[in-house]
């Protein structure tokens, strides 16, 4: 009904007085009554059907009570019923047995209305499972999906089925429909897409699939970790992706560096990313990367990790004094500091090793900052620390340190800047500090 209907309707008896009458005709307010009354009738049509539409949603139960044939709210009792009945919350054997055969039926009713309603085949489909004749549930499964991709569980079933019958390219496809319609079903489809990645067969298809840059693809490479059963798995597919048009992002890389450093990796991590670099920061990798601070901070394990703190602000930044160079800039600010992490993880062989750097700045502090080395399993505990940076140093002062890497219990290792305070009172710092050139050598 119109908004002019309704409020025709709901006008005020004394527009009768209005209304022209012809000779022969009956009096015009009798035709104005029986509009009004049409109108009225319309409208309550239309509440009770928009309120019925509601409740076929919310109470499908009682929406029956006022449409029997009601298909939406028929179709959403049936699967409430479904859910209780694959859930256990019949009581017997018989209950279930009954229970089905109603939920059948009226699943059948309402496509004797509507052929074409994917939910309702959907719901004969999940009720066919467990029958001897497989066939006709996948039959079922796949007329339902043509009907209608977003019938969830229909896609899912027969992801799985064409998985387990190595038919990889439609299970590629299945998942790749669950997870544009369903993207909180990751769960779902990734241990499928997973498994596919580590067999042969299935590893092409999949490749060309993520080279397309699917939506879910972030998401995928989110959970794929979870998984696999070869920690190699994931390089093999971001090393294909390398070679396409939508290579993997610094966050698909970082996902995958941090589960490998996690499981303690290090020399796969290491490998994978080199892989990544560009030929000019690989011939300028050294034992430390980075030092001089002219590429990118980009937070992967073997580059610079700069995180947030309190009382300090730090950056990257080109030197005002020589164009072309940079340092990393330290500003203190007033009051307790707590040093945000600048660190990188490196992989050194056994041995001694020198790392020496260039600083100069003005700090306040009772004690100072610290470069040390330490052993990525064994943090706390230094291989090596520098005497402690402060005071004021106008002019780039060099400073160095030697440390050993012991011959068992530390492959990979930790190179970070440390506040090196003991108390509260030690945490006082102002001022400001630059850094440039950092370096390793090895000196046997």
């Amino acid at each position: 009904m119109t908004q002019a209907q309704i409020r025709f309707a709901g006008a005020p008896l004394n527009w009768i007085a209005s209304i022209p009458s012809e000779p022969g005709q009956k009096p015009r307010y009798f035709q104005a009554i029986g509009a009004a009354v049409l109108a009225a009738v319309l409208l309550w049509l239309v509440v009770t059907s928009t309120f019925v539409a509601y409740l076929a949603e919310q109470a499908p139960e009682v929406a029956l009570e006022f449409n029997a044939s009601d298909p939406v709210a028929l179709l959403n009792g049936l699967e409430t019923k479904l859910a209780a009945l694959q859930t256990g919350e019949a009581a017997t054997a018989h209950f279930n047995r009954q229970a089905r055969d109603e939920i059948e039926a009226l699943a059948k009713h309402v496509l004797d209305a509507d052929p074409l309603n994917a939910r309702a085949l959907g719901i004969l489909a999940q009720l066919s499972i467990g029958d001897p004749d497989i066939k006709r549930t996948e039959t079922l499964m796949r007329a339902t999906v043509r009907l209608s991709l977003h019938e969830t569980f229909a896609v899912a079933w027969l992801m799985q089925l064409d998985f387990e019958r190595k038919n990889y390219a439609a299970a590629i496809q299945g998942a790749d429909t669950l997870l544009r319609t369903q993207p909180q079903l990751s769960e779902v489809a990734v241990p499928v897409l997973a498994r596919i990645a580590e067999t042969d067969k299935g590893r092409p298809p999949l490749e060309a699939v993520l080279a397309a840059n699917p939506p879910w693809r972030s998401s995928f490479f989110s959970n794929l970790q979870a998984s696999i059963s070869d920690a190699r798995t994931p390089l093999t597919l971001l090393l294909h992706l390398k070679q396409t048009q939508n290579p993997p992002t610094i966050d698909d890389l970082r996902r995958y560096l941090e589960f490998l450093m996690q499981h303690k990796f290090y020399e796969v991590a290491y490998y994978t990313w080199l892989q990544f670099l560009t030929p000019e920061q690989l011939g300028r990798a050294g034992l430390l990367f980075n030092g001089g601070f002219q590429y990118p901070v980009d937070g992967l394990p073997f580059n610079w990790r700069l995180e947030s703190g309190d009382g300090a602000t730090v950056d990257i930044v080109e030197q005002s004094d020589a164009a072309g160079q940079h340092a990393l800039s330290i500003e203190f600010g007033l009051g307790l500091v707590t040093l945000p992490s600048i660190a990188q993880t490196v992989l050194l062989p056994p041995g001694a090793y020198r790392l020496a750097l260039n600083y100069r700045g003005s700090i306040a502090t009772r004690r100072g900052l610290a470069w040390q080395v330490a052993c990525a399993e064994n943090p706390t505990t230094a291989l090596g620390k520098s005497p402690l940076i402060t005071g004021f140093a106008p002019k780039w002062t060099p400073l160095s340190f030697t440390f050993e890497v012991p011959a068992t219990g530390c492959r990979a290792q930790t190179v970070a800047l440390n506040l090196d305070a003991r108390s509260a009172s030690e945490q006082l710092v102002s001022g400001s500090v630059l850094f440039e050139d950092v370096s390793l050598s090895r000196i046997r």
